[in-house]
């Protein structure tokens, strides 16, 4: 393979990436705007404060599990690849692995917390989902993250360009 085509291979990598994240974050957002319409057209299916503070202590358990795995695996991941010398086109291959499970175990809980929404109409289950987004874009796969999180030298940088 020419070097051309592998840098060409490595920006389709890193654009793709680009369109997972966006298409999984744009994704919670459309849904929770949908559910919002709903509930302001119709009122919440349960109002049982019981229900309200079950659901409360799951989703907000669920939230602060979920980010802490998330950062963890990631964590784990990231410097498992780096430990060893790869290739860029391996090194975005498995960070892509890492970045689709951190997604994953942010997007569960974010989800939750707007279905929680529909079922109660209390808002905080909003701020939760606004706090999973705000975790997830943390992770945003930027040229710069990339080479800070893959420990890239100036010639693997380059085929980013």
């Amino acid at each position: 393979m020419n070097q051309g085509s592998g840098q060409t291979a490595i920006k389709n990598d890193v654009r793709a990436l680009n369109i997972l994240f966006n298409a999984i974050f744009m994704g919670v957002i459309i849904f929770t705007g949908i559910v919002v319409f709903l509930n302001w057209m119709e009122k919440p299916v349960f109002n049982d404060s019981f229900l309200e503070n079950i659901f409360g202590i799951i989703c907000g358990l669920m939230a602060i599990v979920c980010t802490v795995l998330a950062n963890w695996i990631y964590r784990k991941k990231i410097q498992a690849m780096n430990l060893h010398y790869q290739s860029v086109e391996k090194k975005i291959m498995d960070y892509r692995g890492a970045l689709i499970t951190y997604l994953a175990l942010c997007d569960g809980p974010a989800i939750f917390g707007v279905i929680c929404y529909m079922i109660t109409g209390h808002s905080v289950f909003l701020l939760l989902t606004a706090f999973m987004l705000y975790i997830m874009i943390q992770k945003r796969p930027v040229k710069a993250r990339i080479i800070t999180d893959l420990q890239l030298n100036s010639e693997e940088q380059m085929k980013l360009d």
